[in-house]
């Protein structure tokens, strides 16, 4: 962020909107870096508090989205679907999912993203192309430590939501899932 800030004060209105783009995308990393920090210490505290209520989960999919507009996701979004859910810590879990699976995925290539639903959960999984493993470039010792932050924090988020969370890779792709369970008819009984 400073190199950015320093070489903006050095050069012309111009050539400016690179710098600002990549001053906004390292700010929300450091957003979200603090946010999983504070979930992740906070569980490790005991001291994580998750307040539920009835969500409907596709609103809530695209206000994720829409907090990071620098990664292109198809979404195939349908359906009222229901959730008790904290709406925060969630939003954090899926901006967390997409990022995990941008890491390694086809420069540029949008990211697709699914909701599936049965009778007892739901699940919203993020599907990229990969990059084949010698075109990947060696990432640095903060990113790695950025991905397992991010996975423990989705995974801590997740589970106290009552839900699971899962990749899989198949043919050069790799799939991340969480599913949760959907709202129950007692579910509303409890508002």
């Amino acid at each position: 962020i400073k190199a950015n800030v320093q070489h903006m004060a050095a050069q012309g209105e111009m050539l400016r909107e690179p710098s600002v783009a990549t001053i906004g995308r390292q700010c929300a990393r450091i957003d979200r870096l603090i946010r999983n920090l504070l979930v992740v210490s906070r569980a490790r505290s005991k001291t994580l508090e998750i307040h539920t209520r009835p969500v409907a989960l596709v609103p809530l999919i695209h206000a994720a989205l829409e907090a990071i507009p620098d990664v292109p996701v198809r979404a195939d979004l349908h359906g009222a679907v229901e959730v008790r859910a904290d709406e925060q810590p969630l939003a954090l879990a899926i901006a967390n999912l997409v990022h995990t699976v941008k890491r390694d995925a086809v420069p540029g290539a949008p990211l697709t993203m699914r909701l599936a639903s049965n009778a007892w959960t739901v699940e919203l999984a993020v599907q990229a192309r990969l990059l084949a493993v010698a075109d990947r470039t060696s990432v640095e010792t903060s990113d790695d430590e950025d991905l397992a932050l991010s996975q423990c924090a989705t995974l801590t988020i997740v589970e106290a939501h009552g839900g699971t969370t899962g990749t899989e890779e198949h043919d050069g792709e790799r799939t991340s899932w969480i599913r949760l369970p959907l709202l129950g008819d007692d579910d509303h009984d409890r508002e």
